[in-house]
């Protein structure tokens, strides 16, 4: 889902996750597409005018020395890129992309689920946010930083503090929504297809942390200019203009969007948001160290087999970390195999899971390759990974179109699949940690 969204945002097509979920095929998507998401004429211009204005002709301010030219793959997510970006431009310094991701838990294996609220609550698949796993670095503590978020009462006290961090040669880092960016694909969507989009949250599910909710896109503000904003925003892989109209609407986020009707994700979102890092104490990173202090934490937890009790939100959950998440699966899934109303669940319950190891090793594969600018990775290493990402994609499409009668059968197939997942990976990390003291 996240490759076919990426390249319909290159083409700038405002095609939804729910739509690649629900309608399975390319064709299904594109004529759903066409029959009902034609572009606007806003759409239009915007698909244009990002290059109209040439950046060399206008007269800069701040952060002149701003080097726009760098970008992250698109499932490293928003944070990741500006967090660098400002990083490197404002200490000269650099951290590799993926330290930074695995040392922010992508790379966190866990599974688990709520007791106590029904079987089509538990048998939804669940993560336990990377910020209450114990015991994990923290890549802001490797740094020495936290981050601080400041909201504004006015549009006015916002651009003043941007203008004042500005003037110290400083990228601001903004919270705004896609909805009034206009190289992104949700610019001036109609409103019936942008709140479809935003209700992805439904009061039914239960939330194991509210951790995040509210947040926004987050984008950097460069410069200030007579003709726009300059921003730099990695996940579009954009470094550009905004008209201050266009800037000024997302700066202020959903709150004035009155064809929303306050729903979930409005009212938890904050207007006139900036991100805040204080990074004046750092003057040069060791890669190297950081690199194998986060792998080591990696691995540690990933083959731990904890089991945790979590109560969160008046609720109780049970979670399994590490590796031992493959075997857990498989246990829900011999549990309730026989069950005919489970059987939709556990299919869905397949393929999200098979569907985040995916990314978790592409994470993980990056890391390996960065990792070895510094250290040497033999190469079965990144083997094992890159055969893992297509066992698990191709794993995650067969199960999405398997017909609910064939789904025990399925099963069936998948249990000792995860089964010796879990054997494989308990060597393949042990091996791998074995090789970490040896360079230690």
């Amino acid at each position: 889902a996240i490759k076919i969204l990426s390249k319909a945002n290159m083409k700038k097509l405002p095609i939804s996750v729910k739509s690649i979920l629900d309608l399975r095929t390319i064709e299904n998507i594109m004529n759903d597409y066409y029959e009902q998401n034609h572009m606007t004429a806003e759409q239009e211009v915007a698909a244009t005018k990002s290059d109209v204005i040439d950046l060399d002709r206008c007269k800069r301010t701040y952060n002149k020395d701003f080097d726009g030219t760098t970008f992250y793959p698109n499932y490293y997510g928003c944070m990741t890129g500006v967090i660098l970006e400002k990083l490197k431009h404002e200490r000269h310094t650099s951290l590799e992309p993926s330290f930074f991701t695995l040392g922010s838990g992508k790379f966190m294996i866990s599974y688990g689920f709520v007791n106590g609220e029904g079987l089509h609550n538990k048998l939804q698949y669940r993560e336990l946010p990377a910020d209450m796993i114990t015991d994990r670095i923290n890549i802001f503590d490797e740094l020495g930083t936290r981050e601080v978020v400041r909201s504004f009462p006015t549009l006015e006290d916002g651009l003043a503090y941007c203008h004042e961090h500005l003037a110290m040669n400083e990228l601001v880092m903004i919270a705004g929504t896609t909805y009034y960016l206009n190289y992104t694909p949700d610019y001036m969507l109609p409103e019936q297809v942008w709140r479809d989009r935003l209700s992805t949250h439904t009061d039914s599910f239960i939330d194991v942390s509210n951790r995040g909710v509210g947040r926004a896109h987050s984008f950097l503000l460069v410069d200030i200019l007579d003709e726009g904003y300059l921003v730099y925003d990695s996940t579009f892989s954009y470094y550009g203009l905004l008209s201050v109209e266009d800037f000024n609407r997302s700066f202020a986020g959903l709150k004035n969007m009155k064809f929303l009707d306050g729903i979930y994700a409005q009212n938890t979102n904050r207007p006139y948001t900036i991100s805040e890092y204080d990074m004046s104490h750092i003057t040069w990173i060791d890669n190297k160290a950081i690199g194998l202090r986060v792998l080591k934490n990696t691995i540690d937890i990933n083959t731990c087999d904890r089991y945790e009790d979590v109560n969160s939100n008046g609720y109780n959950f049970s979670f399994f970390y590490g590796v031992r998440a493959y075997k857990e699966i498989a246990n829900i899934l011999i549990e309730y195999r026989d069950t005919k109303e489970a059987l939709l669940d556990l299919r869905n319950l397949i393929c999200s899971c098979f569907g985040s190891y995916q990314y978790k090793f592409m994470f993980f594969r990056d890391f390996l390759i960065d990792l070895s600018k510094y250290v040497t990775i033999p190469e079965e290493y990144l083997a094992y990974c890159h055969k893992f990402i297509r066992f698990c994609e191709a794993t995650c499409k067969e199960a999405g179109m398997i017909d609910e009668s064939q789904i025990p059968a399925y099963i069936d197939q998948v249990v000792p699949l995860l089964n010796g997942m879990y054997r494989d990976q308990k060597e393949y990390f042990k091996n791998l940690k074995h090789l970490l003291y040896q360079e230690s």
